[in-house]
C-alpha cells in the first residue's frame, strides 16, 4: 500500500468511459514503483458541502452574471448571485448563494426586474 496525493486532474470526465484523467503524486523512495505498472485504487473523498438543485430554467446568465430570482417575503423579485457546482442538463446544482427555503422562480425571464411586486402561483 502506498499513500498518495492527488496532483491535478483533467477536469473533464470521458462520457464514454465516464472515467477521469488524475496525476497522483506517489512517494517511491524504495523504487518499489515501476513505470507502466497498474494500480487498484482507494480514494478518500472530502464530505460534501450542502449543495441546492434548481432547475436550470431558473438561471439567468447576464451582465450581472449568474443569479437566480427569489421572491421575498414581501412578494417582490430579488436576485441573487449563485455559484453553479454541476450543470445536468435539466438541472442545476449550485454550491453557493442558496440555502434551498427560498421561493425561486422556476422560469427566469429578462423582464424581472429587482423589487417588482409579484403574485406567486403554486
Amino acid at each position: 500500500m502506498f499513500d498518495a496525493v492527488v496532483a491535478r486532474t483533467s477536469g473533464t470526465l470521458d462520457p464514454t468511459s465516464r472515467t477521469l484523467n488524475t496525476e497522483v503524486h506517489v512517494p517511491n523512495a524504495k523504487g518499489e514503483l515501476l513505470a507502466g505498472m497498474y494500480a487498484q485504487v482507494e480514494l478518500e473523498v472530502a464530505a460534501t458541502r450542502s449543495t441546492v438543485e434548481i432547475p436550470a430554467t431558473a438561471l439567468v446568465n447576464d451582465a450581472a452574471g449568474l443569479r437566480v430570482a427569489i421572491v421575498d417575503q414581501d412578494q417582490r423579485i430579488r436576485y441573487r448571485p449563485i455559484t453553479i457546482e454541476r450543470d445536468t442538463g435539466a438541472t442545476l446544482v449550485v454550491a453557493s448563494g442558496l440555502h434551498g427555503n427560498e421561493r425561486l422562480v422556476r422560469v427566469a425571464s429578462a423582464s424581472l426586474k429587482e423589487g417588482q411586486k409579484v403574485t406567486v402561483v403554486r
